[in-house]
């Protein structure tokens, strides 16, 4: 006769979770309306004013029990393959909400879970885990996750420890149908139509796929990273967010009025008379920034004064290239290459990596296409490749360190790019350049590349324009000879900010201290564009500032001419460049840069934006 099974296999009744859920809200967090003020780490930029939802994970841990007989083992078996069909068909519904709503980069988070759900040795582990040391499916499930949490955890790459989000969220939808507890589902009908914040600890990616677009204003969590799942889809979708919130679920109770100030790294809790009246018209004058899209996007791009800037668009897939393409995008300021080799367990041959140039040349007729070379290093690397131990990897074996000392890797990109540059206006693109002599050097291999393919009689272009990206002092300071090296010159200014900041962008104690608008980084980004001007090349700016429509005057004013972002922000940054006179904003700019810290700056800009 076989063990008793406990209800639910959680040891927490529906109802005694139900009101522990109560007390936790009601009792957990602070009674009353006074106004408190935490502080987070912004990854999605913009004001956002809701009312706090709160979702917090079930707790309950998973009980394990033997099971007396064969029959039972079979029914257990029977048991988990039915979660695992139900789990798949809710993973394929959010995957299906991610093609529709995100970028196909970010939507491939949604299939790395369902590839998780689908992994044939998932089914036979648990399977015969459940028949050979006959216990219940729910442990035989938590003990194989528990395997693949610890093996992800060890890895030097925060991309790959990212991963335990999907595991986490495919293990979630699997113990959900096998514990009998229901889709989770965002903001209920209690307050119909009204705006909502979601307060989490570390929510997973599918939570936002049941979360009503028309009703969420923002996201806050007390925990995450600046690459994790959470960050990335917020930016994908537009919401003001902040991460590792200290004491958020101490603090906040559901139905608090919740104030997000991202461009602070700010959230005000219940603020109060002319505070709240002046969020709530920060945030409204943020909306206006993002009208519909135009007849003729274009048209929007040039200064009052008469001055073009180009709008590029970032990519990292052919579907985001078409995104571009559809919203008349002056080009691809940035196309991303390292998908092609981290999501395969082998390098991508040359004829692959031509196919995939060639498609993204074929998407626009003069535009330029920057295909930047491979950028892998720091927390990015090739499954199976030897990486040497490094203390500090930002620093390390990275970027063109990385190809030179892979010149076979290196080779076959190059080949790829020069064939399929015969198709369309390719350009390459090469990241954290640190002198002249590295561009110089590129310029060599391409040239050997050129005369080996006109040997074997393959189609391609000979004479391919090659650029720099601009991402650390040493390159900043070497800007005249890199300009003159060059064929174009590009600024990344996410890895510029952390390089000439001193400061992890990742390490959540030193959020305050990374800041785009600190006058360190306003300033080389303006002796970077005269030095452009005095090359007769024009710089682009390529990293998150570029999409922040309340800093393009500043921009525009600093001498930048390219801009280059996510597609879905080309339209709302050209409305404001339509907007600007370039003179003004010059003159601003020249105080901007004056001031002594960031948060003066951020001040300045925004009286400067309220004037008539």
């Amino acid at each position: 006769m076989g063990a008793v099974r406990p209800e639910c296999g959680t040891g927490v009744t529906s109802r005694a979770w139900r009101s522990i859920l109560k007390v936790y809200s009601e009792k957990g967090f602070r009674v009353g309306k006074r106004t408190t003020k935490l502080t987070g780490r912004a990854v999605a930029g913009g004001i956002a004013v809701g009312r706090a939802e709160i979702h917090l994970e079930d707790p309950s841990v998973v009980s394990e029990y033997s099971l007396g007989s064969e029959e039972e083992a079979d029914a257990e078996v029977r048991s988990f393959l039915e979660a695992i069909d139900a789990a798949d068909a809710e993973a394929e519904a959010d995957l299906d909400w991610a093609k529709v709503n995100l970028p196909e980069s970010e939507a491939e988070i949604f299939a790395a879970q369902r590839s998780v759900l689908r992994d044939p040795e998932l089914l036979e582990w648990v399977t015969a885990k459940i028949r050979a040391d006959r216990i219940n499916g729910a442990a035989a499930v938590r003990q194989r996750f528990d395997e693949f949490r610890a093996i992800l955890s060890e890895s030097p790459s925060e991309i790959i420890r990212n991963r335990i989000m999907d595991v986490n969220d495919a293990e979630r939808l699997i113990l959900s149908q096998m514990l009998g507890h229901g889709p989770r589902v965002v903001a209920g009908d209690d307050t119909p139509g009204e705006r909502f914040v979601l307060v989490a600890d570390n929510p997973p990616p599918s939570l936002l796929a049941r979360v009503d677009p028309e009703r969420i204003s923002g996201i806050l969590c007390q925990q995450g990273g600046g690459m994790g799942h959470v960050a990335v889809l917020a930016r994908a979708l537009n919401l003001p967010t902040l991460i590792q919130v200290e004491g958020l679920l101490s603090k906040v109770r559901s139905g608090d009025t919740l104030a997000i100030d991202a461009e602070h790294g700010l959230v005000i809790v219940n603020p109060q008379g002319a505070e709240l009246d002046e969020l709530k018209a920060r945030e409204r004058q943020l909306q206006i920034l993002l009208p519909p899209q135009p007849s003729d996007p274009r048209s929007l791009r040039v200064t009052a004064d008469g001055r073009r800037i180009q709008l590029m668009g970032n990519a990292a897939s052919q579907r985001e290239i078409d995104v571009a393409a559809r919203v008349d995008a002056d080009g691809i300021g940035l196309l991303r290459t390292e998908i092609l080799y981290l999501s395969k367990d082998r390098l991508p041959t040359e004829r692959e990596l031509t196919e995939s140039y060639s498609a993204a040349a074929c998407s626009f007729v003069t535009e330029p296409i920057n295909i930047r070379l491979l950028d892998l290093g720091s927390d990015k690397h090739l499954a199976g490749s030897k990486t040497p131990r490094e203390t500090n990897p930002a620093l390390g074996l990275r970027s063109l360190r990385f190809l030179f000392a892979n010149p076979q890797i290196l080779q076959t990109q190059l080949r790829a790019i020069l064939q399929a540059a015969a198709d369309g206006p390719l350009r390459i693109l090469l990241p954290m350049v640190g002198s002249a002599e590295e561009v110089q050097q590129i310029r060599r291999l391409a040239r050997e590349c050129h005369e080996d393919l006109r040997r074997e009689g393959l189609r391609h272009s000979p004479d391919v324009p090659i650029g720099a990206m601009i991402e650390h002092p040493a390159g900043a300071l070497q800007a005249p000879e890199i300009f003159a090296a060059a064929d174009f010159v590009s600024v990344g200014t996410n890895d510029l900010t952390m390089y000439l900041l001193a400061v992890d962008r990742d390490a959540p104690h030193l959020s305050s201290y990374y800041d785009p608008c600190h006058p360190a980084v306003l300033r080389c980004l303006r002796d970077l564009a005269a030095a452009g001007r005095d090359a007769g090349k024009p710089l682009s700016v390529c990293g998150e500032v570029a999409s922040d429509p309340s800093l393009t005057g500043l921009l525009v004013g600093l001498g930048i001419e390219s801009l280059s972002m996510n597609p879905q922000w080309i339209v709302p940054v050209g409305h404001v460049v339509g907007t600007l006179d370039s003179r003004d904003w010059a003159a601003l700019a020249a105080e901007a840069t004056a001031l002594p810290s960031a948060d003066a700056i951020r001040r300045f800009l925004r009286e400067a934006q309220r004037a008539p």
